[in-house]
This record gives structure tokens, C-alpha cells and sequence, in this order.
């Protein structure tokens, strides 16, 4: 095993893409790029129609730890991204869009992290988010995003309360312990009546075990920035609270918190309390 690294300490990446030809190089080669080699890459295509296959295909000939799947027919985000976690092998897993960037040392460190703290379930790092052109638009404070606790307890009541929209649910491309995260339900936002289920996700897995962060910048994070006409603008602020309790964001939270098995009646009280608080704040300060 390459590094001193054991078979144990095989991670497996996740790429879930569709028509993603235009910045898949860039990602493929950050990856491979990695200084923790001990790795297998995963490419599943979802029917694209542009230059992807030529692409992945390229890249699998060149390195044997890429394996490329064509999916037969356009299925959903949710879809492709479940299917790369079933066929993953390694003890440690991520997913990784076809459009991000990492820093060389993001595995490296990722899995240090985890060797010395083995209690974890997944460890991420500090990000930004970048155009489409490669520039970075925003720096982020990890307080504003990561949940930040002594314990689980603390992190799930930190995360809470942390606003959606400073990036909290991106957490979801950190590094998972792979046999934990594919027991649990995953859900994506396929459309808005799921908006938040990457959130609802991340705090399902976060009632599983605990979080670890490394203080390092290692990944580049792509964002598009939509511009919308001020009217629309104007009725989605005004109609955003109903809009998004019509969802199932706040009712999964609820959900899992009741179903969670085990936990003490007075933290499960606390953490509905918690809910109920954010989605209050919702109605009086238009932010989740």
C-alpha cells in the first residue's frame, strides 16, 4: 500500500456527472493530483450527451484506479450520486462534482485526521466557492458553517442553527467512514420540494457520530450565480417562509430527531426546541 497506508485506508471517490465536459479535466486532474495515492475513482455518467464519455474514458485508460459506468438513461442527481456510493470499496468515501477543485492535500489530510481520531465519521476541511472562471468570490469563516462542539450533542445543536445559505450543507463532500454512510437515507434536492435535503442529510449522518475539521483552505467549491428579474426576486422573498414550509426540510429534522433510537429524552426535547427556533427565525428574518 502506497504511503505506509494500509488496505483499510482505501478511500473510494465518488463522481456523479452529467454533461459535465467542460470543467471535468480540471476536476480529474486536481484528484489525481492528490498526495494520498491509496485511492479508487469512481465516474458515473448519467446519460450525458456532450463530451464526458470520451473524456472519463480517456482517463480510466490512463490510470487503472478509474472506473468509468455509462448509465443507460438520465436518472436523478440523487440517482447517480447512490449509485457510486453502493459500488464503493474503500474503508473511507466522498463524493466529488465534476466541477470542483481540491487542494493536493486534501485526502492526505483528511485521513491523518481520521487516523488520529477514529471516533469520527467524517472529517471536511475549510472551502470557498469560485466562479466559473476560477475565481475566488467568497472566503468563508468555518464557524459559519461547520458545527463547531465539544461532543455530538453540541455539534448537532451548533448545526442547527447555522444558516443554510453560509454553505452548512456542503459538508456533504467531506470524508465519510464509508460503512456508516451507506446505511443511512439519502435524498438530494432533485427538485424544490426537496430543497434541503442535503442539509437533512448531513444532520441525519451528524446524529450517527461526530464531525472533524482541518483548518486548511483544501477545497474550491464552484458556484453559479443566478441573476433574477426584481419582481420574481421581490415574491420570492415575500412568499420564501410558506414557500419552504411546504417542504419537507423542517418535518425531516423533526423526523429524525424522533426517530433517532437511544438518545436521552432531555437532549431529544432540546433538539425539537432547536427546530421549532429556526423555523421561527424563518418568518421574522427571511433566513435559514
Amino acid at each position: 500500500m502506497n504511503q505506509g497506508f494500509s488496505q483499510r485506508d482505501l478511500v473510494t471517490i465518488g463522481m456523479p456527472v452529467y454533461n459535465g465536459a467542460f470543467y471535468l479535466k480540471e476536476a480529474l486532474d486536481s484528484l489525481l493530483s492528490q498526495t494520498y495515492q491509496n485511492f479508487e475513482l469512481l465516474i458515473s455518467d448519467n446519460a450525458s450527451t456532450d463530451e464526458t464519455p470520451s473524456i472519463s474514458q480517456e482517463y480510466a485508460r490512463k490510470d487503472s484506479r478509474i472506473r468509468y459506468f455509462r448509465q443507460q438513461r438520465l436518472g436523478t442527481p440523487t440517482e447517480n450520486f447512490r449509485f457510486v456510493l453502493e459500488r464503493a470499496q474503500g474503508f473511507y468515501f466522498m463524493w466529488a462534482s465534476h466541477d470542483d477543485v481540491w487542494d493536493a492535500h486534501f485526502l492526505q489530510e483528511c485521513v491523518t485526521f481520521f487516523l488520529r481520531s477514529p471516533h469520527l465519521i467524517m472529517v471536511f476541511c475549510n472551502f470557498v466557492y469560485m466562479d466559473e472562471q476560477g475565481k475566488i468570490i467568497k472566503m468563508h469563516d468555518p464557524h459559519t458553517f461547520f458545527p463547531f462542539g465539544k461532543d455530538q450533542y453540541e455539534q448537532l445543536k451548533r448545526f442547527l442553527v447555522l444558516l443554510h445559505h453560509d454553505g452548512k450543507a456542503n459538508l456533504l463532500y467531506g470524508l465519510w467512514k464509508c460503512g456508516v454512510v451507506r446505511g443511512v437515507e439519502f435524498q438530494l434536492v432533485d427538485n424544490w420540494k426537496k430543497w434541503g435535503a442535503d442539509a437533512n442529510f448531513v444532520f441525519r449522518m451528524l446524529l450517527k457520530g461526530p464531525f472533524g475539521f482541518t483548518d486548511r483552505t483544501s477545497f474550491f467549491k464552484r458556484v453559479y450565480p443566478r441573476k433574477r428579474a426584481r419582481l420574481k426576486s421581490m415574491l420570492i422573498k415575500v412568499f420564501y417562509p410558506f414557500l419552504l414550509s411546504l417542504t419537507p426540510y423542517f418535518h425531516t429534522y423533526l423526523r429524525d430527531v424522533l426517530e433517532r433510537k437511544g438518545y436521552p429524552f432531555f437532549r431529544r426535547l432540546t433538539l425539537l426546541g432547536y427546530i421549532l427556533f429556526i423555523w421561527l427565525r424563518l418568518f421574522f428574518t427571511y433566513r435559514i
